[in-house]
């Protein structure tokens, strides 16, 4: 089965949003009039996608950039979580693999060990915010 952001009523010019989209798929759907995007949500324009704004230059506060993080089990070493930290740190800056990402639209961002927390815990802080304003609850 092939995987795609976009649903499948694009082509009836009847959808409203597409979300998690790499910027490849979206250029690949916009560059033949099928679907016009309004807007990213990073927080600058996406290399792939030069004339689309984002959400914020467009007047909404809004960004966000997906993010996928490698975990261990709780009680790790912190030498293994150092070693662990620097190999994935290593592939994800070499110039191959950074541009290969580039092509698809995805700006890698490396983090140390402290840093991770943080950004886990402002985020979630964020997340939390938006949903209170919302009026939405944990259920």
């Amino acid at each position: 089965m092939k995987h795609s952001c976009l649903p499948d009523h694009t082509s009836r010019g009847n959808i409203n949003r597409a979300s998690t989209c790499l910027a490849v798929q979206v250029r690949r759907t916009t560059s033949v009039g099928k679907l016009r995007a309004l807007g990213v949500t990073t927080a600058q324009r996406v290399a792939q996608l030069p004339d689309v704004p984002t959400l914020k230059e467009s007047g909404y506060d809004i960004e966000y950039a997906g993010w996928v993080v490698i975990m261990a089990p709780a009680g790790t070493p912190p030498e293994v979580l150092a070693k662990l930290n620097s190999a994935v740190n290593g592939v994800m800056v070499d110039p191959a693999v950074v541009d290969r990402y580039n092509k698809q639209g995805i700006v890698i961002r490396t983090m140390s060990l402290s840093e991770l927390p943080v950004y886990l815990r402002n985020d979630k802080e964020r997340w939390a915010q938006v949903a209170a304003k919302a009026g939405l609850k944990a259920e």
